[in-house]
């Protein structure tokens, strides 16, 4: 079974037979032996019933009257008077199979009686594959038969390992938002219940009651032979072996669970993080368990907070698979950088273009953050306090620039040589046919407008069926990157003037290094650009949205370097998060992050 199905499969137990689960073959779970017990005392019989749960510590039965439990000290299994025919002479029926009378273990098929602490000594033997445990036993030498077997089995798994002996190591605390306090109370609180009423009448407590359980939060209890005495999740798999169970990344986190628990002081707990099902979402998720060692010894118990996953995502609504934009590569670079840093960043592919992104974040439901170019936010703005309605739209920070590229034949050298040509702006809905529009409109250059995808339109540059074709997009362009100098076809220059001073933006100009194969050494091409801008809409603060979206301004501006080393894109090497947008308000937490910083910095001086 894969490690996925197998943890996944727990969440189904509880509609399912426990055999699904590794528990009893269905022919035993019809009829259960029946065992008695007798007091070593003064052998008075005790009631009758099938073996519930079984360690070297107690035996609890489920009798007429309930299960009951009895100390392995005082009471033995009295013999039956005909012992099954599976189970040879000095044998017992047990739950799922033939038991040894107290203070005797299993050995080659018979019930053999070494010292009553070897039985827990044999069985860490049998199942632990920390060394550092191991050699902890042969220390203590509280079972003097197996001292060497402990040792040799130790040293054999530090050389498999190749690596030296080293403890167990707990998890940090949970990250970020995560509280771990409700967990280790808890925790606690189940000791304390434990030690006024027994383990019996707690795991009533943690399986039938609300006492331990708020929202996700319950406590499970497992044996350090790896079966769960108690689970106030998922109730179902009490009493199933569980010592072997993988999570969806193959982690053996029950193994883990009990080789750190076990040699944990007195009142001591440490954190162990694995997936495993929540039981309210039914959802595999990151969890992080407080786990301390139970004061009699027998096994752990612990409570574990679960990282929803969910409630930490920001949705940002990119750009096209297909367009030479960045906007998708880039929202992928913080998905990258920023998914390890207790947010989750989910880019969202769309076709609509930056102006379209503006609605879907005003509008689309799960969508928080969008990128967006400035001229055209600007145009909505404008729009807005024509039509009088709301904005909504804030800002996190100013990122980039990206260039316009005007390419065309050999024979165009000034953009003012287009008007009355055939020129393509671009498809709309991207951010192109905006900016075209408007320098050409502000050079007093009148064109024919096409609009078509920027490899067709290059080809019909090729042909001389249009004149030249425009590309508002950060460098280097996918599409003009093949473009080379044989080809007929050349960037024609953008000089930053006075008429297009406020709305866009001089820009370092094209070189060799952006397009070696299509711009000669020492002929820099100028040209202009427009900013490309981080937005969000303006939710109020009693929003759940607010607060993701404050995780994720947090983690970003913190991990800005982080996304200007490669192999991120270059882009970002650009953006300087102190940069404003004049006539837009920044987002709140956005703003106060920079004020701190500023005032971290004059402190500093």
């Amino acid at each position: 079974m894969k490690s996925s199905h197998a943890i996944r499969g727990i969440i189904l137990v509880c509609s399912m037979c426990l055999a699904c689960f590794g528990g009893p073959s269905p022919s035993m779970a019809q009829n259960p032996p029946q065992v008695t017990l007798c007091s070593k005392n003064d052998l008075k019989s005790q009631p009758t019933g099938t073996i519930a749960g079984l360690n070297d510590i107690n035996i609890t039965l489920q009798t007429t009257a309930g299960e009951l439990t009895f100390k392995r000290a005082d009471f033995d299994f009295c013999q039956p008077k005909a012992p099954p025919a599976e189970c040879t002479a000095g044998q017992l029926p047990g739950a799922t199979g033939c038991v040894c009378p107290i203070n005797q273990i299993m050995s080659g098929g018979r019930c053999v009686a070494p010292q009553q602490t070897c039985f827990g000594v044999k069985k860490s033997l049998e199942t632990s594959t920390n060394p550092v445990i191991l050699l902890q036993l042969a220390k203590e030498n509280e079972c003097p038969e197996l001292r060497d077997a402990l040792e040799t089995k130790a040293l054999r798994l530090v050389e498999d390992n190749g690596k030296g002996i080293e403890e167990p190591k707990p998890e940090p605390a949970p990250p970020g938002p995560l509280d771990g306090k409700p967990a280790i109370d808890m925790t606690k609180g189940v000791q304390v219940k434990i030690a006024n009423v027994g383990k019996t009448t707690t795991r009533r407590a943690i399986e039938k009651t609300r006492e331990f359980r708020h929202g996700d939060l319950y406590p499970f209890i497992i044996d350090f032979y790896g079966t769960e005495f108690a689970n106030g999740g998922i109730p179902a798999i009490r009493g199933q072996n569980v010592l072997n169970l993988e999570d969806d990344t193959g982690k053996l986190l029950v193994r883990g669970l009990i080789d750190l628990a076990k040699p944990l002081p007195k009142g001591e707990g440490r954190w162990y993080r694995y997936r495993w099902p929540n039981p309210n979402t039914y959802n595999i998720e990151d969890k992080w368990s407080w786990v301390e060692r139970l004061e009699d010894n027998t096994g752990l118990v612990g409570v574990g907070v679960y990282k929803h996953t969910n409630e930490n995502t920001v949705r940002v609504i990119s750009g096209s698979l297909n367009s030479d934009d960045i906007y998708l590569p880039m929202a992928s670079d913080m998905a990258d950088v920023l998914n390890d840093h207790h947010v989750r960043v989910l880019p969202m592919v769309t076709t609509g273009g930056p102006a379209q992104n503006i609605e879907d974040v005003r509008s689309l439901e799960r969508t928080e953050i969008g990128l967006t170019q400035t001229g055209i936010l600007n145009n909505f703005l404008e729009n807005s306090k024509r039509f009088k309605s709301e904005n909504k739209i804030v800002y996190i920070a100013k990122l980039f620039n990206e260039e316009v590229h005007l390419v065309a034949s050999d024979d165009i050298t000034s953009i003012k040589q287009l008007s009355g040509k055939t020129v393509n702006i671009g498809t709309e809905g991207s951010g192109t046919p905006l900016a075209m529009r408007h320098i050409f409109r502000k050079l007093n250059i009148d064109v024919v407008e096409v609009s078509m995808p920027q490899a067709e339109a290059l080809k019909m540059v090729k042909s001389r069926q249009i004149a030249a074709t425009a590309l508002v997009a950060a460098k280097p362009v996918r599409s003009i990157s093949g473009l080379t100098a044989a080809s007929g076809l050349h960037l024609v220059p953008i000089p930053f003037s006075k008429p297009l001073e406020g709305e866009y933006l001089a820009t370092p100009p094209l070189t060799r290094e952006d397009y070696p194969d299509l711009i000669p050494a020492g002929q820099p091409v100028d040209t202009v650009g427009v900013g490309v801008v981080l937005i969000t809409y303006d939710w109020p603060k009693t929003n759940d949205r607010y607060p993701r979206i404050e995780r994720f301004v947090e983690e970003f501006f913190k991990n800005i370097n982080e996304l200007k080393k490669p192999p991120h894109h270059p882009k970002w090497r650009e953006v300087d998060l102190a940069a404003t947008l004049p006539g837009w308000t920044r987002f709140e937490p956005a703003r106060e992050l920079l004020d701190r910083q500023r005032e971290t910095s004059k402190s500093g001086n």
